[in-house]
């Protein structure tokens, strides 16, 4: 499951927007690259890669309708939306560059993934990967596994299927190495985000964080499992100058076919 309210994914994923530009800034594009998009969302890191290729073409594919219907409201003749499964693509040799920002951790199977980012590159063409690795929003996690084993809780998990796949570098790096690339480079990178107010780190753990989560609970207690999340990193996060602090690892990949 992934982040359905656009609008709110949107305040509160400023910080995946930041990486994002700046993996932008990494691409060294010339203008005229067809680049694909994994993960798009709604569409900003997309439309930037789209300002930088104007004799190029980019499309943007993710699995939320919402996400795709706020991405369709960027007018750019040179990028186009569509919404699927990534586990489904399925072009051949399309594409100069393959980029996805701060979303495969939502995907499971990414050996079968990365056989067909294989498949959708020309000769030649470059892969730049960057997703949530072990250890990402560590103090998110503890409170909502806390949570989870709540009595109050603890019966609606009984079946649940953690929702991500956030393996270590040395984890991926064999998995990665099994794609024939013809280079290919697995790097664990630290970030951290400053949150200014309470406000702000909750509107992160609302969108997306705890959605998986808090759909598992009777509608009834919803209010109640988010609160007790909320109050549980709102404790481990807060530091002396007022603000908030989580901490963010991330898997980089970086492969040329």
């Amino acid at each position: 499951m992934k982040h359905e309210n656009a609008q709110q994914y949107r305040t509160a994923s400023a910080h995946q927007t930041t990486w994002g530009m700046a993996l932008v800034r990494s691409l060294a594009l010339t203008g005229e690259e067809h680049v694909l998009d994994l993960g798009c969302g709604d569409g900003r890191v997309t439309d930037a890669i789209a300002a930088e290729v104007p004799f190029g073409s980019v499309i943007g594919v993710d699995i939320s309708p919402a996400q795709i219907a706020a991405a369709n409201k960027r007018v750019r003749e040179n990028c186009t939306f569509r919404c699927m499964d990534l586990k489904s693509i399925s072009w051949v040799g399309s594409f100069d560059i393959i980029v996805s920002n701060a979303s495969l951790h939502w995907v499971d199977g990414h050996e079968e993934l990365l056989s067909r980012v294989y498949r959708a590159l020309r000769p030649g063409g470059r892969v730049f990967l960057n997703f949530a690795a072990e250890g990402n929003s560590a103090n998110f996690i503890e409170a909502v596994k806390e949570a989870m084993r709540d009595p109050a809780y603890a019966p609606y998990f009984s079946d649940f299927r953690w929702p991500w796949y956030m393996p270590s570098r040395d984890e991926y790096a064999p998995i990665a190495a099994r794609v024939p690339f013809s280079d290919i480079t697995v790097a664990s990178e630290d970030a951290e985000a400053a949150f200014p107010n309470a406000n702000a780190i909750e509107s992160w753990i609302d969108m997306p964080s705890i959605i998986p989560f808090v759909h598992r609970v009777p509608p009834d207690r919803r209010v109640y499992f988010r609160n007790d999340v909320a109050r549980g990193v709102l404790m481990r996060t807060r530091q002396n100058d007022g603000r908030y602090r989580e901490r963010f690892r991330r898997i980089a990949v970086y492969a040329r076919k």
